[in-house]
């Protein structure tokens, strides 16, 4: 570090005195001035990273301890980008006395794969702006001096792992929990065809409440999500998944009903093999449209035909509501309205019991906000401009979104991904309190750049850029 502060009093002061004096003298231009500073700063700071990597491995060359069991093979340069920018340092390969393999000490210690080109820090950034804007725009603000491919980013998305939820604490006790669920519709990448396939989002919550003191909006009470592709056979894991996470945080026990809100689509039903206590109640955003839909052609009667269709399905009257609605079908004008109508009923058929539920008004049943979350969440990111994704891009992506939304850490996330680097006994020489020592007896020849860094502007300067002395 130390020759990095001598070069940095000795050049990086002198370039900011001058973007002072240019800035004193030409004060309207800040942004000019704000830049210069930045770029100065940055370097100082890519100038320090990388002699503090030169020193980790010139302290191994001159271990005693490496130099009984390991040989210098050479040394070869290594570039790190970071998220200030690319970091250059030298890693030695050394080659065991006894067993003649051969290995970056340098790389164990930092535990990095040798191969590996970004930083934990710029993954983080890479993760962070991709979850919200594109692959493109993530490689451009990996690093504040340098960039990455979409390729690169793309890469490192398909390569996610995700933690398994794992909680221990105490678990809450609620009378009501609720379920809502909902997919989005995204383009596949096939071969120049058009195709498609859905996203799923489902999310647990224990009730709503105004987002401030006297707001008319409201939010959830503690949500959380589980999002992905889930097809086929996975979609059993994704209610394993769910019913894990209400098993782990809430006594079931003390739970009366587990109230799941969803439009009734075939996967989403499937969750009350899972979930104990759980009935569906469904979403009144689609009943109403299916409502209107049926009687559109109704005119000054299409009132009185819904109140008389809801009617029948709170008090539970499948037969005679099926016999109301073919009666009403039968006397439409054209097919196409009698198709539709038709279409309606078989809809609330096959959801009869979660309608009744949602028209009832069961105690503790709440309004279903999947539609506007599921816009929020997958559609933002996913559907709602031109793209079109891979499975695994597509499946990564939506559970990215999730494990953001439900308050993970992207620094976390980039060390789980790191395998665990495998470490003889004899590899490392390396330990804090050592690198401290060394660093010490490195700061002598240096002493008087480290313990002082000061600039500033003679009074001629000053003079000549208008300031008046006092």
């Amino acid at each position: 570090m130390h020759t990095s502060i001598q070069r940095f009093v000795e050049f990086g002061t002198h370039n900011l005195q001058k973007a002072i004096e240019k800035f004193i003298c030409h004060p309207e231009d800040m942004a000019d001035f704000v830049k210069s500073v930045q770029q100065e700063v940055l370097k100082f700071g890519l100038d320090i990273i990388s002699e503090t990597l030169n020193d980790c491995n010139k302290f191994l060359l001159e271990s005693e301890a490496r130099k009984q069991k390991w040989h210098v093979v050479r040394t070869d340069s290594k570039q790190l980008l970071t998220s200030i920018g690319p970091v250059n340092f030298n890693k030695t390969l050394f080659k065991n006395k006894v067993t003649g393999k051969t290995t970056y000490l340098i790389d164990k210690y930092l535990q990095i794969e040798s191969h590996e080109r970004i930083s934990e820090d710029a993954y983080a950034c890479l993760l962070e702006e991709a979850v919200e804007t594109s692959y493109s725009k993530a490689g451009d603000n990996v690093s504040i001096m340098d960039m990455v491919s979409k390729q690169t980013v793309m890469d490192k998305i398909h390569k996610l792992h995700f933690p398994k939820e794992h909680y221990s604490g105490e678990k809450k006790t609620v009378e009501y929990l609720y379920v809502d669920a909902d997919e989005d519709h995204i383009a596949l990448q096939k071969n120049g065809e058009k195709d498609s396939t859905i996203t799923k989002m489902v999310y647990v919550y224990e009730g709503i409440e105004p987002e401030t003191l006297g707001s008319k909006r409201n939010k959830l009470v503690y949500p959380h999500y589980f999002c992905g592709l889930y097809s086929g056979e996975n979609n059993k894991k994704l209610w394993i998944q769910v019913y894990r996470y209400i098993e782990q945080h809430y006594d079931l026990s003390k739970i009366k009903k587990v109230y799941i809100n969803a439009d009734g689509g075939p996967w989403i039903k499937t969750a009350t093999d899972y979930i104990d206590k759980s009935r569906h109640v469904l979403d009144e955003f689609h009943l109403n449209k299916t409502l209107f839909r049926m009687t559109a052609c109704l005119g000054e009667a299409a009132e009185e035909a819904r109140g008389r269709i809801c009617s029948l399905i709170v008090a539970g009257k499948r037969k005679r509501l099926q016999n109301l609605v073919e009666k009403i079908a039968e006397g439409t004008d054209t097919q196409a309205a009698e198709k539709r109508i038709l279409d309606g009923l078989g809809y609330i058929l096959r959801n009869f019991e979660a309608a009744k539920t949602r028209l009832r008004k069961e105690e503790g049943v709440l309004a279903c906000s999947a539609e506007g979350h599921v816009s929020h969440v997958l559609s933002a990111r996913m559907s709602s401009r031109p793209m079109a994704w891979s499975l695994a891009g597509a499946d990564a992506m939506a559970r990215l979104r999730a494990y953001k939304l439900n308050g993970g850490k992207m620094i976390k996330l980039v060390r789980l991904q790191k395998k665990p680097v495998e470490v003889e006994e004899d590899e490392i020489f390396l330990t804090p309190q050592q690198l401290i020592a060394f660093e010490n007896k490195a700061r002598k020849p240096y002493g008087k750049y480290f313990d002082s860094i000061q600039c500033g502007l003679s009074l001629q300067t000053l003079k000549r850029c208008g300031c008046n002395i006092i």
